[in-house]
């Protein structure tokens, strides 16, 4: 899945023509979205690969935690990742204001040196 955002990637920048670049782009997508649900239904059909189920009973473990069927360890690894997530978007947040403050700051400088001139 991994490769096939590579290539939406590079497809995006591979064309010139914004609107062939649209077209492709959403072409592409939609057939590349199908690649993801062949790999939910390929971990649920084949029990045999190596891909664990991490959301619902699995083969090893019928132990589930809450409406989403989440394994304890996995319902534990999705916590701290939502924890990490919002903390880092309240970080960005705070530093794109504060860059912000300092652009509105320096525009405001500029005019009134330039309206010394």
């Amino acid at each position: 899945m991994w490769l096939t955002y590579a290539a939406y990637l590079f497809l995006r920048s591979a064309v010139e023509d914004p609107g062939q670049r649209k077209r492709f782009a959403s072409i592409y997508g939609i057939l590349a979205f199908s690649s993801v649900i062949l790999t939910v239904v390929i971990i649920r059909l084949r029990p045999d690969v190596i891909h664990p189920v991490v959301a619902g009973p699995s083969v090893t473990s019928d132990s589930a935690v809450g409406d989403f069927n989440l394994t304890p360890r996995i319902a534990q690894t999705v916590l701290f990742n939502m924890v990490a997530y919002v903390l880092l978007a309240v970080a960005l947040l705070w530093e794109r204001m504060r860059l912000e403050a300092r652009l509105e700051r320096l525009q405001a400088r500029k005019s009134e040196l330039l309206s010394q001139l």
